[in-house]
């Protein structure tokens, strides 16, 4: 306990995790290209996350999309609803 609960290794590791976070940088595109290309793979990910939420039945995103469909997609699946 206390003192003998950590050795130097373990308060160098944390001591690196801090840096890298407050040291981080974030990747900024900078032309429309870049951008597409940044937040495709996110884009694809969370569009086949709302599809198979909307695969389960009672799911919150199943019955958001139902009350979306009423006012804002009437007309639409739920590979259109995935996708808008």
């Amino acid at each position: 306990m206390g003192k003998a609960a950590t050795v130097k290794d373990d308060a160098e590791s944390l001591e690196r995790l801090f840096r890298d976070f407050l040291g981080w940088q974030p990747a900024v595109p900078h032309n429309p290209s870049g951008l597409a290309k940044y937040l495709a793979p996110l884009s694809r990910f969370l569009r086949s996350e709302v599809e198979n939420a909307l695969g389960q039945s009672g799911s919150a995103v199943e019955l958001l999309a139902n009350e979306w469909r009423q006012f804002f997609f009437p007309d639409a699946d739920n590979a259109k609803f995935a996708d808008a």
